[in-house]
């Protein structure tokens, strides 16, 4: 998630900010990682990464700032890129 904040320049969040979009998107991750989905095993698990670091990232720059709803907005979006 650092990277991608870091690779994006997202430098208005601070460093309490930060640290939460962290533990939201680790918390998506580890949901995503316990999935039986091949998908998620095979080489796009970079692009999954990716895409759930954006959504988190994206409600946040909106004002999104509740660690469930950041983590639920993250796996809404790997869900619909799995379908």
């Amino acid at each position: 998630m650092r990277s991608y904040l870091a690779g994006h320049r997202y430098g208005f969040f601070d460093e309490a900010e930060i640290k939460l979009l962290c533990t939201a998107f680790d918390e998506a991750w580890l949901i995503v990682q316990a999935s039986p989905h091949e998908y998620i095993l095979s080489d796009n698990a970079e692009l999954l990464r990716e895409t759930l670091a954006a959504s988190v990232v994206n409600a946040a720059v909106v004002g999104e700032r509740d660690p469930l709803r950041l983590r639920t907005v993250g796996l809404s979006s790997i869900t619909t890129s799995l379908t």
